[in-house]
């Protein structure tokens, strides 16, 4: 137990050291949350009008509306359009590429659109409706703020839309509950596993002068005791977004994905603090500072930086995209999040390895072992 009396003067700098880490932590939790702005968000179109023959020449108004959506960088109000549009050549491959997830939505033109839209002009009908599908399986959050966009535009255009939605989820709660349900498994999930790693680390690590096999039989330990612990964590978190929050989620699948989440993440975090604390540390912080916004966030709301160099590796990521499959897809356990977990915890099952094979300094004479990793 460390004595604080023996620190001396030192000990007045602790506070001080504690709130600006501290600071510095959460300052990696907030900062892409509050620099989030949509860009580049992949949305599919196409146009089924044949065009129509016109007092004037033949004119197909389908055509040249994806022309002026695909080619404009810019919206009406002036700001920078947040969409990357892909046209795509007809319905039937805009439903195969929305049921692989592939985009956060569409703009369908529907058939006859030119003869519609003469029609309307010269007083003989209505204007016809431009069909906007919008998928919260992407992203719910995300999804949301692309209809609001989509809605503007086609309104300052004097278009008419008409709006459906695919991949929604009637999960219950409050009213931001269908748009965050999956995102708030996360947190919970990930702060059980840090607290849950920790103490298995502390209470099962070897002793410093401890030999390789006795070294394998306490990882053996940790990761027996991570597997029943990350199971325990798994439970926890659907509980706590299920009963205390009121969601009604797929308890089983979801469970059983969690553990994996949660397995994973230990694994690791083991791995790290075995082979060296200040790298099991440092893994810890970067993860939960640097990983919670992409838990939250879509990627194509994080900034720069967050998108390029810490999106791609951190487990809320994979979590996150586990949980929408399951929630809002309806798929199993093994979703599109489940492989890049499992080659984590197979990196952790490789640093626990290494820490078994890698000499230990043993004890000094005369002094009180010490546990490993101080």
């Amino acid at each position: 137990m460390l004595n604080f009396d023996r620190l001396g003067n030192r000990r007045f700098v602790l506070p001080l050291v504690a709130v600006i880490l501290i600071t510095c932590i959460m300052s990696l939790v907030v900062a892409p949350m509050l620099r989030a702005n949509p860009k580049d968000v992949p949305f599919a179109i196409t146009t089924l009008d044949e065009g129509a023959a016109t007092p004037n020449g033949d004119i197909n108004l389908g055509a040249a509306l994806v022309q002026q959506l695909t080619s404009s960088a810019t919206l009406p109000t002036g700001q920078t359009s947040p969409l990357a549009w892909t046209q795509l050549d007809g319905e039937a491959a805009v439903n195969a590429a929305l049921d692989n997830n592939e985009y956060y939505g569409a703009v369908v033109i529907p058939a006859g659109f030119s003869q519609a839209q003469a029609a309307a002009q010269a007083g003989q009908g209505d204007p016809p409706a431009v069909r906007v599908i919008v998928n919260q399986g992407k992203n719910p959050m995300l999804a949301a703020t692309m209809q609001q966009a989509l809605t503007a535009l086609f309104t300052q255009a004097g278009l008419t839309a008409s709006f459906e939605t695919i991949h929604a989820a009637d999960i219950g709660g409050g009213a931001t509950s269908a748009l965050m349900g999956s995102q708030m498994l996360i947190m919970p999930l990930i702060m059980m596993t840090m607290a849950g790693t920790l103490i298995l680390f502390l209470a099962l690590r070897p002793a410093p002068a401890a030999g390789r096999g006795e070294r394998l039989l306490a990882y053996g330990r940790q990761l027996a005791y991570a597997a029943v612990l990350s199971l325990v964590v798994a439970v926890c978190a659907v509980l706590i977004v299920t009963w205390m929050g009121g969601l009604n989620l797929p308890f089983g699948t979801l469970t059983l994905f969690l553990w994996l989440g949660s397995f994973a993440v230990m694994a690791a975090f083991l791995g790290a603090l075995s082979l060296a604390v200040p790298l099991g540390a440092l893994a810890i912080i970067l993860v939960f500072g640097a990983g919670m916004s992409s838990a939250m966030l879509a990627r194509e709301m994080l900034p720069g930086f967050w998108q390029d160099w810490i999106y791609p590796w951190v487990p809320q990521h994979y979590i996150a995209l586990g949980d929408s499959s399951i929630i809002y897809m309806g798929g199993g356990a093994w979703t599109p999040g489940s492989l890049p977990l499992v080659i984590t915890a197979l990196v952790g099952l490789a640093l626990l390895a290494l820490a078994a094979i890698v000499p230990t300094r043993p004890a000094k004479a005369g002094q009180a072992a010490q546990p490993a990793g101080t």
